[in-house]
């Protein structure tokens, strides 16, 4: 119970720790509490001569079965018998029970001393305690929480300091051994660790600090996600005017096309422009979308669109639409905008996480944040596309550059191949804990 209290919480701790001292107390109790008067014995003390008798005594000395002392007959312990012969015809000092047990004979011979001072017989006891010690070491050792008291012992034997930091030059110039107690303040960045492209979105972990004297990186931007977003402004602008934007058409057709039912995109070669480009490389979503157009243009290949649009000839030219139609288009150009929105989310996360060579990473080993930040009121997870990059760029405007205070005992430190220094910190236990 002990054990599963330095893992409580602190409110909990204490009564966890005075459970487990009930029970400890009562086996005290019971190891070294004077008997109970239940187990006491009538002991008859005499003094006399005891006399080896019987027709056989003279041959049989190794027997204990036939001293008596007196007119009583004398029992004595087995393993007795190779010294008892020594007190035999001579005036001695003898303790018997009511079944004329011997349980003290002269000076040397005492079984009350023999089970005080040489408790053979309780082994299990022993043995039990022993297991017990054996599987709590065990688990000190083993769970990494509790193998921290572990090494603070042994580096507070060898003598621990406290280090107070407030610049880089500063942590360069100090002595960090394992045991110390260190407490940095300064600005720095949020670590953000790398999975090589298989997540669209990797957020900030302020758990870990980078602070260096390099210069802060540039907040991620992209000339991608801005032709990603021109073509979806443009098709969304096209496939769901606003009511007071201006037309292109004259009034009476616009008022036929709505009774109709049909959509309008009355700047094709806009979309075709921004299409060409956005989709510089061949994406499967991008070749989807250029064959949806290519059809709507009625056009032999996206070559041949294309080089009509740069030339001028699809300007002025309107495209009417089945709603169905409609929404086909607006999921290509959803679906080619995403993949590279995604795209340049995971690579400027990736140029994020390129520290310069050199500096510090302080890192708390229980996951505590360093930086006084609110919780995100969505989840991160849960943005897509376009808002994906937006908080990207809002969380780096925020925690590229950011006040933190790291404080706490240094249970690990570790140099990488750039040679950034990795420092593990631990909060110091509370005053119940420690």
């Amino acid at each position: 119970m002990i054990l599963l209290s330095l893992l409580a919480p602190t409110m909990a701790q204490p009564w966890l720790a005075t459970l487990a001292g009930l029970p400890a107390g009562l086996a005290a109790w019971l190891r070294f509490r004077p008997p109970p008067l239940r187990n006491r014995q009538d002991i008859h003390c005499l003094r006399g001569i005891p006399r080896r008798w019987g027709l056989f005594g003279e041959y049989d000395q190794g027997s204990i079965s036939n001293i008596s002392l007196g007119s009583l007959d004398l029992r004595y312990p087995t393993h007795w018998q190779p010294y008892i012969a020594r007190d035999l015809d001579k005036k001695t000092d003898i303790d018997i029970d009511l079944n004329s047990q011997v349980v003290r004979q002269g000076r040397y011979l005492s079984l009350h001393d023999e089970v005080t001072h040489f408790p053979l017989q309780r082994w299990g006891g022993n043995l039990l305690m022993l297991c017990s010690s054996l599987l709590i070491l065990a688990l000190l050792l083993a769970y990494v929480p509790l193998s921290l008291p572990l090494k603070l012992s042994v580096a507070w034997l060898q003598g621990a300091q406290t280090v107070r930091v407030d610049s880089v030059a500063a942590l360069n110039q100090a002595t960090l051994r394992i045991g110390d107690t260190l407490s940095a303040r300064g600005t720095g960045m949020c670590y953000v660790q790398s999975d090589n492209g298989r997540t669209p979105f990797l957020p900030f972990d302020c758990s870990a600090i980078y602070w260096n004297n390099a210069v802060p990186l540039p907040m991620p931007e992209s000339d991608t996600v801005d032709r990603a977003e021109a073509l979806l402004t443009a098709v969304n602008n096209q496939l769901h005017p606003a009511l007071d934007s201006e037309n292109k058409i004259t009034p009476g057709l616009a008022s036929a096309i709505q009774k109709s039912g049909m959509i309008l995109l009355d700047d094709f070669s806009d979309i075709v422009l921004k299409t060409q480009e956005l989709c510089q490389d061949d994406a499967a979503p991008c070749q989807r979308l250029q064959a949806a157009l290519v059809n709507l243009a009625n056009g032999r290949d996206w070559p041949t669109i294309v080089k009509r649009a740069h030339a001028g000839s699809l300007k002025g030219i309107n495209v009417l639409l089945r709603p169905v139609s409609a929404d086909t288009l607006e999921g290509l150009v959803n679906a080619a905008t995403a993949y590279y929105f995604a795209s340049e989310t995971c690579n400027a996360t990736n140029a994020l996480n390129s520290q310069p060579p050199g500096g510090f990473l302080l890192r708390s080993d229980e996951d505590k944040q360093l930086v006084d930040t609110p919780p995100p009121a969505v989840n991160f997870s849960d943005y897509t596309g376009l808002a994906q990059l937006h908080e990207l760029q809002r969380l780096s405007t925020q925690l590229l550059h950011t006040p933190f205070n790291a404080e706490g005992i240094i249970t690990n430190i570790t140099v990488d191949a750039n040679g950034t220094r990795h420092i593990a910190l631990h909060n110091e236990p509370e005053r119940v804990s420690l």
